[in-house]
């Protein structure tokens, strides 16, 4: 994914490997603020997001997921 920041809403598929979360199970953006101290000094240049799986609720970086582009009636 590219620099492009998301918004809360955005629709995004989880594109890692995990246990905890099943391959391209569909999400949206709850939160778009989420640097702590560690990631600020250690992971500056990644975008950190909160997305809600379903029930589950995880902390992601944009190489962790791939926005559902909308329809273009907007």
């Amino acid at each position: 994914m590219d620099r492009e920041r998301l918004k809360i809403g955005d629709l995004v598929i989880f594109d890692s490997s995990s246990i905890a979360v099943s391959k391209n199970a569909i999400g949206v953006v709850i939160g778009t603020d989420v640097n702590t101290t560690f990631q600020a000094e250690t992971f500056s240049d990644v975008d950190w997001y909160v997305v809600q799986f379903g029930t589950m609720k995880l902390i992601v970086s944009s190489s962790m997921i791939t926005k559902l582009e909308g329809d273009a009636r907007e």
